[in-house]
């Protein structure tokens, strides 16, 4: 796989370093956009109306945790640039496990709710500025390219939507 930054796709951009007198180069900035889109996946809550151990979104289908299902479409859909995962901090071993086989930005811990979580999530983003932000629940594990590639069409039209 090739090397990333905070688990963006490498793309062609010049990076600005400036020398500093401890020998440690300085992030200036990018020569254009570093994210055109990001996926935020929600995945911090507990599932208790689901029940079990092991909240959902780590347990099994066919085969593989829910989350990786879900991980693996935005993973491979050639418009995403850089997955953002919300969890909650007791999952760290489940969500590494489930997400082993991508190239993923570090997992931010979520909030006391949905809502919070995201604004988690997209305060983390903040750093790589994307253009786009595409955000999916970690336990809807049936999205598709189609539905993806819809989405991101719609939003060259408007500044949100919403699939129906």
């Amino acid at each position: 796989m090739a090397p990333s930054f905070m688990g963006c796709k490498p793309q062609k951009r010049w990076l600005a370093l400036i020398a500093t007198s401890s020998n440690v180069p300085v992030f200036l900035g990018w020569g254009r956009r570093l994210v055109k889109v990001a996926a935020l996946i929600v995945g911090a809550g507990r599932g208790h109306r689901f029940g079990g151990i092991v909240p959902k979104q780590y347990q099994t289908l066919n085969g593989e945790p829910i989350l990786y299902h879900t991980v693996r479409t935005f993973a491979e859909h050639p418009e995403i640039d850089i997955i953002q995962t919300v969890i909650h901090p007791d999952d760290i071993k489940l969500f590494q496990n489930a997400t082993k086989d991508f190239n993923l930005a570090d997992p931010v811990w979520g909030g006391k709710n949905r809502q919070e979580s995201v604004f988690i999530g997209l305060q983390q983003l903040k750093a790589v500025n994307p253009a786009r932000v595409l955000i999916h629940d970690a336990v809807r594990p049936f999205v598709n390219f189609t539905l993806i590639s819809r989405i991101l069409s719609a939003l060259n039209d408007s500044s949100a939507a919403i699939p129906l």
